[in-house]
């Protein structure tokens, strides 16, 4: 998702000439960069530590 935002938001800065947009722009994608991090990585770690990993301990030891 993150990288459909950046994608059409670099296009609509190469189209659009006005500065102030542009720099709005690049703030929000700095915005959503910062957030869109943390939430990865809590969702993976919850992800590999919630459900795989007990699903493995279960599988391999005997």
């Amino acid at each position: 998702m993150i990288i459909l935002f950046v994608g059409i938001n670099i296009t609509q800065n190469l189209l659009d000439a006005s500065k102030e947009m542009r720099n709005d722009y690049l703030q929000n994608i700095i915005f959503y960069l910062s957030i869109s991090f943390p939430i990865k990585a809590f969702g993976e770690e919850i992800l590999y530590r919630g459900l795989i990993l007990p699903y493995l301990e279960t599988k391999t030891i005997d």
